[in-house]
C-alpha cells in the first residue's frame, strides 16, 4: 500500500505544466477562429470576423486566480479558466456562440453598416433567448428589487 499522497488532478485534464499550443497546431471543428488570419472559406464572411472579435473583448473583468493570462485569452476561455470547464468543451462553444451571433448579424434587416463589428441588438436578443426561462422564474418567485435587475431597459 503506497500512502504517498497524489497529486490533486486540475480541472480541465491539462495541468499547469501545459502551455497552450500555437495558433497553427490548435483544433477546431468548423472555423478556426483562434487565427482570424488563416485563409479558411468561413472566415471570408466580416459577420464572422466580427463575432470572433467581439468574444476578444474581456474589458475590466478580473483575471482568473492562479493562472497566468495570456493577452491572445478571449471571454471563453476567461469562463473556462474561471470555472475549470474542460478545454475541448470551451472551445466547443467557442465556435457554436460565434456561428450563432454571426447567423443573427447576417440575419439582420436592413444589414448594419458597419459590417465588421457586431451589432448591439443581436447581442441584446441573444441574450434574451439565452437567458429567457431564468428571467421568468426569477420573476415569478423574486421579490421587486430582483424584478427590476433582470428587466431589460428599452
Amino acid at each position: 500500500m503506497n500512502l504517498r499522497q497524489r497529486p490533486q488532478p486540475t480541472r480541465g485534464g491539462r495541468g499547469p505544466l501545459h502551455a497552450p499550443l500555437p495558433p497553427m497546431q490548435q483544433a477546431y471543428n468548423i472555423i478556426p477562429i483562434h487565427d482570424l488570419l488563416t485563409d479558411h472559406p468561413s472566415l471570408r464572411y466580416p459577420e464572422i470576423r466580427a463575432a470572433a472579435a467581439a468574444l476578444r473583448a474581456v474589458g475590466d473583468l478580473r483575471k482568473p486566480q492562479f493562472v497566468l493570462w495570456n493577452p491572445s485569452y478571449d471571454l471563453m476561455d476567461w469562463l473556462g479558466l474561471s470555472f475549470g470547464f474542460q478545454i475541448d468543451n470551451v472551445r466547443n462553444q467557442r465556435e457554436h456562440l460565434v456561428l450563432h451571433l454571426a447567423n443573427s448579424q447576417m440575419r439582420l434587416q436592413p444589414p448594419p453598416n458597419l459590417v465588421d463589428s457586431l451589432d448591439a441588438g443581436v447581442l441584446r436578443r441573444f441574450r434574451g433567448k439565452l437567458l429567457q426561462n431564468y428571467t421568468s422564474w426569477v420573476l415569478l418567485r423574486g421579490p421587486e428589487v430582483e424584478r427590476r435587475h433582470f428587466e431589460t431597459p428599452p
